[in-house]
């Protein structure tokens, strides 16, 4: 028989925000210069008693040869007991590269700094835009040049998986 010696785990507020990424998710993006779409898939659920939220991503982009290049990731999301009121994230990558970022939460969007596409661009950064909707969530990727202007790099509506 188990104890549990602590209280009950109440999400933050900030932490609550993010409730939009709960569940299994799919969709089908495209790029904002027209060459091409990708598909994604994302699975978000509570973990440590509802602290965190861990989001499993699958990410697919076909190839000119007909083949498809698929990557995956895993992301934790949540606060610090000593800092609640900032949101932290460590995405690990399937190759092998961990990142880590700070979230903000502006007009019930989450946006936050990313790793910028290697595509030999002279892009001087990117940010990542995740923002509730009826269906799920929408993702942008926006990158900026030297002139610090953030332009689109790729949309994708993220729709809610029914479970059967």
């Amino acid at each position: 028989m188990s104890k549990q010696l602590h209280d009950p785990i109440t999400p933050g507020p900030l932490l609550a925000q993010l409730a939009f990424l709960l569940g299994d998710f799919a969709g089908h993006g495209e790029f904002a210069d027209g060459r091409g779409t990708f598909s994604k898939t994302v699975s978000g659920q509570a973990e440590a008693g509802g602290r965190f939220i861990g989001l499993r991503m699958e990410a697919s982009y076909p190839l000119p040869d007909g083949s498809v290049d698929t990557h995956s990731a895993f992301v934790v999301v949540g606060t610090m007991i000593a800092t609640p009121s900032i949101l932290t994230a460590r995405a690990y990558t399937d190759s092998g590269s961990v990142h880590d970022y700070q979230v903000d939460v502006r007009d019930q969007q989450l946006v936050f700094a990313d790793v910028l596409p290697d595509h030999g661009q002279h892009w001087t950064r990117a940010r990542k835009i995740l923002m509730p909707k009826d269906y799920g969530f929408e993702e942008r990727l926006e990158v900026a040049t030297g002139d610090g202007d953030f332009v689109p790099y790729y949309r994708i509506a993220m729709r809610r998986v029914d479970a059967d």
